[in-house]
């Protein structure tokens, strides 16, 4: 699986963040869902964990299942409704 390596802000300091593609693309979905860049998401993101041991790229990946975890489930109780 193909990554790519983005330069993004967190916390005001520019850093490199590698994510696969698939992540990549699920991060600009959930940006935009929230109205917010990427830059702003995973900082938010990284604020959450900030004090774990997980590093920032495993935050953003659990970050992003639980988001889109949440997403279908809604989506299902609404196809109930």
């Amino acid at each position: 699986m193909k990554r790519t390596v983005r330069n993004i802000e967190v916390a005001g300091r520019r850093t490199s963040f590698r994510l696969e593609d698939t992540f990549w693309e699920g991060m600009r979905r959930c940006a935009r869902d929230r109205g917010v860049s990427i830059d702003e998401l995973i900082d938010q993101v990284v604020a959450l964990h900030r004090g774990s041991k997980a590093t920032m790229t495993s935050a953003v990946r659990v970050f992003l299942i639980r988001h889109f975890q949440e997403l279908a489930g809604n989506q299902a109780l609404a196809r109930k409704s």
